[in-house]
């Protein structure tokens, strides 16, 4: 499970001192310079990597075989990008199949990360799915010396849903990897007012365009120098006065 970050809250609106602005993914290129002759019909998601989403990569599924940009140069049927996806397995309720597709490594930025995973879960209502990699860290330009380290990150479920790919590059989600790093509440948690006091969890990562694009860090990759912070405001007694802010340094766990 990722690393969770938590701060004893009773209301509010959480805000984030970031480490520097996020990119416009409305603006992100969507072109493919050339696709293969798909047998089904396609689904899309966009992979973008770098605080600017600058480097960029396919992902799209056709029935049971998944192309992959491995290279980031938007050309999908160069060889070794082609992946024959497994049979979908029986799950347990709600979910009826799903499956795993391991596409091993991908090439972008001058950096390599590894392990790259498309996961499909089938309800009854349809597919989700889940993209997950172990990302170099130097991608988010923030570490340096990182001596060969990858961290896993992951994409999948968010506030704002599950992962659904599209049916056109234009409609596609785009997970971002190493962009500004920022706070979202689990799905799971909310917030309560008054007296009602407990512990309210956190994931750290970079916003996508979607839902389900939330990219969660499953390490603590801040340094000491780097803690979250978090400001929660409270709602002023009377209408005239100021609300009450406090702010926060979070501790990871």
């Amino acid at each position: 499970m990722p690393r969770c970050i938590f701060i004893a809250v009773s209301t509010a609106l959480i805000l984030w001192a970031g480490t520097a602005g996020a990119a416009d993914l409305t603006k992100v290129d969507r072109t493919i310079k050339k696709e293969p002759a798909y047998q089904a019909k396609p689904k899309y998601c966009l992979l973008a990597f770098g605080p600017e989403a600058k480097y960029r990569v396919w992902l799209v599924i056709d029935g049971d075989t998944l192309y992959v940009d491995r290279n980031g140069n938007g050309d999908l049927t160069e060889p070794g990008e082609r992946i024959k996806a497994p049979a979908f397995v029986p799950s347990t309720h709600p979910l009826l199949r799903e499956r795993s597709i391991e596409a091993s490594d991908i090439c972008v930025g001058g950096l390599t990360h590894t392990g790259l995973v498309v996961s499909q879960a089938e309800y009854e209502r349809g597919v989700v799915h889940g993209v997950s990699i172990n990302l170099d860290p130097r991608c988010y330009g923030l570490f340096a010396d990182t001596n060969g380290q990858r961290v896993k990150h992951h994409a999948g479920i968010d506030g704002q849903g599950q992962l659904a790919l599209g049916d056109s590059p234009q409609n596609a989600p785009v997970v971002h990897f190493g962009g500004q790093l920022t706070l979202s509440v689990r799905p799971d948690e909310k917030f309560r007012r008054g007296n009602d006091h407990g512990e309210v969890s956190f994931w750290l990562g970079t916003a996508g365009l979607g839902p389900g694009t939330f990219a969660i860090t499953y390490h603590d990759l801040l340094p000491k120098d780097r803690r979250p912070l978090v400001e929660i405001r409270f709602p002023a007694k009377e209408a005239r006065q100021q609300p009450v802010t406090w702010k926060y340094v979070l501790r990871t766990c």
